[in-house]
């Protein structure tokens, strides 16, 4: 009986103790009114390999790296996906990029131009350029309350942000504007795919097309799908498709193919695609990289 009686008293204790409250506190400093923040874009137009990838990254005087991991890889991003570093606005910030485990500094420029409260796409394209600055603000909220509830927002459409950083060869950014397209399945069942649409207007090297919402038609056979196929392909400012060097003959005569390619493009998602390498250069030839943003 005093076992019964003993275990009895320790599940009492055990159930009293179950349901006393405990506050979980994640400690977190607020932003200050006087911050911009900012994502850091690695596109320079080169082969990838672990010895050109980012491994420290010095901001404002601050430095990040990650145990002797490597940040960025070629045509990488840092610090990730709905995540910025915090500077001050209004003034010039430092930014230097250090190369490989041995460290070495490849990038030692400024940044300005940032705003406060802002979010901006810093993309370092040249080691001896300054950064692009692009504007990145995005307002979910105010784009549901325009469109109608949350569910019925992202089960129709995604969102798309094409910036221009292509190269046409080394050291010498494309010339020309391109047009950034995509297609859509309208009809499953029948596999009716929609005309070519446009992902927002013309951008020269360095621009964007700010965010822009593209349709989305999920399969009806996949259940719960919230996904489909969207494929993209860019002409120039001639209406002609994009062609990007594919090989070089002994000789040296180079052959080019036209760009084309797709995505999975997920409800209410909203992705970066740059069009960064070389459009006449084998070295790193031209592609886009997708970025998740949010």
């Amino acid at each position: 009986m005093k076992i019964f009686k003993y275990l009895s008293l320790a599940i009492l204790s055990l159930a009293t103790a179950s349901c006393e409250k405990h506050e979980i506190e994640y400690p977190a400093d607020p932003i200050p009114a006087n911050s911009a923040m900012v994502q850091i874009h690695y596109m320079v137009p080169q082969s990838s390999s672990t010895a050109k990838s980012i491994y420290k990254i010095e901001l404002d005087g601050n430095s990040y790296v990650n145990n002797n991991a490597a940040l960025m890889a070629v045509y990488g991003s840092y610090p990730g996906s709905s995540k910025y570093y915090t500077v001050k606005a209004g003034s010039s910030v430092s930014l230097k990029l250090y190369q490989s485990s041995d460290m070495n500094l490849v990038y030692d420029n400024t940044i300005s131009g940032l705003e406060a409260g802002k979010k901006y796409q810093v993309i370092v394209h040249d080691f001896a350029e300054a950064p692009k600055v692009l504007d990145c603000d995005f307002s979910f909220k105010d784009d549901v309350a325009t469109e109608g509830n949350m569910t019925e927002l992202t089960a129709q459409y995604h969102f798309i942000n094409f910036i221009n950083m292509m190269y046409e060869d080394d050291g010498t950014p494309y010339q020309g504007t391109l047009q950034y397209l995509y297609q859509i399945t309208t009809d499953w069942e029948n596999s009716i795919k929609s005309e070519w649409l446009p992902v927002g207007g013309p951008v020269a090297f360095g621009e964007s097309t700010g965010w822009q919402k593209l349709n989305l038609v999920n399969n009806p056979e996949l259940i719960d799908a919230a996904y489909a196929r969207v494929d993209y392909r860019i002409v120039d400012a001639s209406g002609n498709d994009l062609e990007i060097i594919k090989s070089v003959a002994g000789d040296g005569t180079k052959s080019y193919g036209t760009y084309s390619d797709y995505w999975t493009g997920y409800a209410g998602r909203h992705n970066i695609h740059f069009m960064r390498g070389f459009r006449s250069n084998t070295a790193s030839a031209a592609g886009v990289t997708q970025w998740v943003q949010y």
